[in-house]
């Protein structure tokens, strides 16, 4: 499930019109389905672990800052991927590549900018909760 996901993750990317709702909506839709499985999965720390690589993969090889698109699709993912997230991780790994440039974005939706808060909020909402 995850190679899928990562090839349809890297398919979009590398799409730079970025006009394709259909292809965006199912691609959201394989996202949740995939945070759903592993959010049930006996070996979920596993899963967890191979999704989060699996992230940072393609931020690393195929995300371009510079295109707006991008910088909203991981924002994307990472909302919808909250459930299986650690705080941790979200602060760690994703707070200085994609979460604080987003935040001073100015060319940014409002709607990922939102995202980008909402992220950081609930990160250190959960983080004080441990």
């Amino acid at each position: 499930m995850l190679v899928e996901l990562a090839k349809h993750f890297r398919q979009l990317l590398a799409d730079t019109s970025g006009d394709s709702q259909a292809a965006h909506d199912d691609f959201i839709q394989r996202v949740d389905t995939c945070i759903l499985e592993i959010s049930s999965a006996s070996d979920d720390d596993q899963q967890r672990h191979e999704f989060e690589e699996q992230l940072q993969a393609i931020y690393d090889e195929d995300a371009d800052y510079s295109q707006l698109y991008h910088v909203e699709l991981f924002l994307e993912v990472l909302l919808h991927a909250r459930p299986i997230m650690a705080p941790a991780t979200l602060i760690s790994t994703w707070f200085d590549l994609l979460l604080r440039p987003a935040l001073r974005e100015p060319h940014l939706s409002i709607v990922a900018v939102e995202a980008a808060k909402n992220l950081v909020l609930d990160a250190m909402e959960d983080s004080e909760q441990e």
